[in-house]
């Protein structure tokens, strides 16, 4: 969706990465960003996970993103998240009518430092009677889902798992 000779999908995301960084180092949440594009690459939205300064399990960084447009019907953007969209993440991107979704960091790099969805996915697949698993790269007619991996994004998962008192949640 990122038109040639506007800001590069690398640069969306490294913005993402540095707004999760903002939100480490205030404390407020996980090693989460994300950024909100339209068509030109313009950032239209930017937020980091909140889950520790608002208390709030539904403060991350994708929906509170979604939150600062004011909008609940968003077909001509795309997200650039630090990590893979988790289930609730997924739904809120899903209702928005986000078409396009870049992720830097994997399910697998969230799990190895603590961010394990396998509960929740599982769950899940017995409420709607699937077999839910995790892709790399994900297409629907909805919702098309890829790695766009930069080294910043793991060194972002590092930091955070090397900040005395981090917490899991």
């Amino acid at each position: 969706m990122i038109r040639p000779n506007t800001v590069s999908a690398e640069q969306l995301m490294r913005e993402a990465i540095r707004l999760a960084y903002q939100g480490i180092d205030s404390g407020a949440g996980g090693p989460f960003g994300a950024v909100i594009a339209d068509e030109g690459g313009n950032i239209l939205a930017g937020a980091h996970n909140e889950v520790l300064k608002t208390g709030d399990p539904t403060s991350h960084a994708e929906i509170m993103a979604i939150r600062a447009l004011g909008s609940y019907s968003l077909p001509s953007v795309t997200m650039f998240a630090t990590g893979y969209p988790c289930p609730m993440c997924l739904a809120a991107l899903l209702w928005a009518r986000i078409p396009k979704v870049y992720y830097c960091n994997d399910y697998t790099m969230a799990k190895a430092i603590g961010f394990d969805d396998d509960a929740f996915m599982h769950t899940l697949g017995e409420i709607y009677q699937c077999s839910p698993t995790f892709s790399e790269k994900s297409h629907t007619s909805l919702i098309a889902i890829s790695p766009l991996t930069l080294p910043e994004g793991k060194e972002l998962y590092d930091y955070w798992l090397n900040q005395p008192g981090h917490k899991h949640y």
